[in-house]
């Protein structure tokens, strides 16, 4: 967030982008010249605002741990979006957060990797081959998706089954596009996509 608070030394407006709950009071200016004098003031010595010598220092206020419970003493800054003590009990909070029916590519309790044995890259590459190396929502062409991502194009299970990997269940998609789909509106694109690729065969008997 941008602020703009007037500078408490020379009265001007300046501009700054506040990341913490404090605002500055002096502006880029006179706050180079305070720190000057107060060096000079202190025969040279460099002065320490860290901590509690920090003017703008508001105290610490007392937190818990979400998983174990210990004590945590934090500034008000990170009061909001600090949740545990350690990274081990940070472990274990996103896997309670996020693990299971919170994890938003849940699907029925199917784990993510739960591919058949078909699913190899002979197949992706063929049908990539077939979608002509294009995104079938967008028609990003696969050089443009490399030179993005620096990766293929997606290949996508239209019915959301990884077991299911007949040609006509799968389709070539960039990661924008794949990433758009795979939590929202499945039974929409689910028909979508099945329409097209039920086109694609029948152009090709023709």
């Amino acid at each position: 967030m941008v602020v703009w608070p007037i500078c408490k030394k020379c009265g001007e407006i300046f501009e700054y982008e506040k990341r913490y709950s404090y605002v500055r009071k002096f502006c880029n200016k006179c706050n180079k010249q305070l720190k000057a004098v107060s060096i000079i003031k202190n025969h040279n010595l460099v002065v320490d605002y860290s901590g509690d010598k920090n003017p703008n220092y508001k105290g610490l206020i007392k937190s818990s741990c979400l998983v174990c419970s210990k004590e945590m003493l934090l500034v008000p800054a990170l009061i909001k979006c600090r949740k545990t003590c350690s990274r081990e009990c940070n472990k274990v909070w996103c896997s309670w957060k996020i693990g299971g029916e919170h994890n938003p590519k849940y699907i029925d309790g199917r784990c993510n990797n739960d591919y058949g044995g078909g699913f190899k890259r002979t197949l992706k590459e063929q049908i990539r081959d077939r979608d002509k190396r294009t995104c079938q929502n967008c028609d990003m062409d696969e050089l443009q998706h490399k030179q993005l991502t620096k990766q293929s194009l997606v290949v996508h299970h239209i019915d959301y089954n990884k077991k299911n990997n007949n040609e006509h269940n799968l389709i070539s998609l960039c990661v924008f596009c794949h990433n758009g789909i795979c939590n929202v509106n499945k039974d929409k694109f689910l028909s979508i996509y099945k329409e097209k690729i039920t086109q694609k065969y029948l152009e090709v008997e023709r």
